[in-house]
């Protein structure tokens, strides 16, 4: 009996002692976070993690910390994981899940800053999306959690301007892809024009190396020179039409294959003023290849952009639900901003760097409730003594 009561006073003593390195780590992470050092906070907070691996609260202290830092998706992950297991968990916490899905909103809020920065506008109408949903679902489980409502109505004028700006992008982008049509329609005129430059000097090249010499007549000798000089002639205007098509276009792949066909059409030029109409013609039929690639490259960027405004019509429609949710006479009328802010797209407020030490006292108060009740099964006065003096460090 005395060896059961021994050993349970040892586990008791286990239990306490890792709630009380966990809490200790947290309020050191605590600590480091409120003064800006958040690599040495991450630190404590992977450590207490390590302590005690099944805490919610841990998991949000180390995604906090993960969001000071921008590192956003890690601080999703943690903020999703602290939901997990809040749900998993006997004993719901309420405060804690309305924070964890604020702190979700905040961070797609961030998200769709950063995207609207890349003008990537139908991922940037999703995060807004995906931050609405999470301040909903936090003004829904605390509705007195007022930093919820206030970033809620700035993340629903945030994505208002998303979808103005990805409208603008799309006219933008047709005007583009109409453009990018006529030159890809050039390109291939230029390329199939340059192909039939390459095979007749090919053939001139052929029929004279096949000849046998002899003295030509006086008409005999200017046929040929006439000939020279419209191959000349002919290669000078595709090389002239080509500039004027790489002037027009903006720094591409399919500009480079452009560039490279130049080249090559500068080379025939001067291989046909040497009248050497073999060297000409191999050059013609590179020249005419890159203009090949050049077309075959801007097909494919026309369908990357067509697949993005796919994207952005879904994103869109996505976005309709939440819109229609407005009351229609805000229509034309800016959405508040939190107080305190002149921005056009002001953050969302910060979650305090304390939030987090709450929580976790709570999660010990659990561990010391229950080293109370053990305590009561022990009738040892030095035993109790010893329990106190640990209960007076937390």
């Amino acid at each position: 009996m005395k060896t059961v009561i021994w050993l349970m006073l040892l586990w008791s003593m286990a239990v306490l002692a890792g709630g009380e390195s966990a809490l200790s780590l947290l309020k050191k992470g605590n600590r480091a976070l409120k003064e800006g050092d958040y690599d040495r906070a991450s630190q404590a907070y992977e450590q207490a993690d390590a302590a005690k691996p099944d805490s919610p609260y841990i998991h949000y202290a180390k995604a906090v910390a993960a969001y000071r830092q921008n590192d956003f998706a890690k601080a999703e992950e943690g903020f999703r994981k602290a939901l997990d297991q809040l749900r998993q968990s006997e004993k719901p916490d309420p405060r804690l899940e309305a924070r964890c899905q604020l702190a979700l909103g905040n961070t797609a809020f961030r998200k769709a800053g950063q995207q609207e920065q890349a003008q990537d506008f139908p991922q940037a109408v999703n995060s807004c999306s995906q931050a609405i949903d999470a301040y909903e679902k936090a003004a829904e489980i605390q509705p007195q959690l007022a930093d919820a409502t206030e970033n809620l109505k700035s993340s629903r004028f945030l994505q208002k301007k998303l979808i103005r700006l990805m409208e603008e992008q799309k006219k933008q982008q047709e005007q583009q892809r109409q453009q990018q049509q006529e030159q890809q329609k050039k390109m291939d005129e230029l390329a199939q024009r340059q192909q039939q430059a390459a095979e007749q000097n090919a053939q001139q090249s052929n029929e004279s190396q096949q000849s046998q010499p002899q003295q030509p007549n006086a008409s005999q000798q200017s046929q040929p020179q006439q000939s020279q000089q419209d191959a000349q002639s002919q290669q000078e205007e595709i090389s002239k039409e080509t500039q004027e098509l790489a002037d027009q276009m903006q720094d591409s792949p399919a500009k480079e294959k452009l560039q490279e066909a130049m080249e090559k059409q500068k080379e025939a030029e001067e291989q046909l003023e040497q009248q050497d109409r073999e060297q000409a013609s191999r050059a013609q039929q590179e020249a005419a290849d890159k203009l090949k690639e050049a077309r075959d490259s801007m097909q494919e960027q026309q369908q990357q952009q067509q697949q993005q405004q796919q994207d952005g019509q879904q994103a869109e429609q996505k976005s309709q639900h939440t819109d229609n949710q407005q009351d229609t006479k805000d229509e034309h009328q800016e959405a508040p901003t939190p107080q305190g802010t002149e921005e056009d797209t002001p953050p969302p407020q910060e979650d305090s760097s304390q939030a987090s030490a709450q929580p976790l006292q709570d999660d010990a108060r659990d561990i010391l409730d229950k080293e109370r009740v053990d305590r009561k099964k022990r009738q040892s006065r030095l035993r109790l003594r010893q329990l106190r003096s640990v209960e007076k460090d937390w």
